[in-house]
């Protein structure tokens, strides 16, 4: 019965996710691309290889990627590659470094914020820009 009363909302949902997801990413990108060097240096302390290289795609591709989540452009690309960054965050870098799921106390330590990331990335994966998008309406692109 919810589900009926609801439908003629279903095409805004898709959007409603894909604007809050690209403003988490664009605003946990915009100090990243305010001082690289910080976020360049954590990349290198955390081991990873070729860390000057492989560190500056998410301090590109947060703040831009966010904005073109909330336009609806790219999305189920932009969306994959939020998915992987969120599960190396999430596994790589938080779980394997004793970081448990919810540190209380200290919020946004744990990794519940990245693994609520994944898990919507991956919804827009699926469901693509959604019918309120900029790739759908101007672009006339379904992916």
């Amino acid at each position: 019965m919810l589900r009926k009363q609801l439908a003629p909302f279903s095409p805004y949902a898709t959007a409603v996710l894909r604007v809050v997801v690209g403003a988490v990413f664009l605003f946990m990108g915009l100090p990243k691309i305010e001082n690289p060097s910080n976020f360049l240096g954590l990349v290198s302390r955390l081991g990873f290889p070729a860390a000057g290289v492989i560190g500056w795609i998410p301090v590109i591709l947060e703040p831009v990627g966010g904005i073109l989540l909330i336009l609806g452009l790219f999305t189920p690309w932009l969306a994959l590659y939020f998915s992987v960054e969120m599960l190396i965050t999430t596994v790589v870098v938080k779980a394997a470094h004793g970081t448990p799921f919810i540190v209380t106390g200290r919020p946004g330590v744990g990794f519940e914020l990245d693994l609520l990331l994944l898990a919507a990335a991956l919804v827009l994966v699926v469901f693509g820009s959604g019918t309120i998008s900029i790739d759908r309406n101007v672009l006339k692109r379904e992916y």
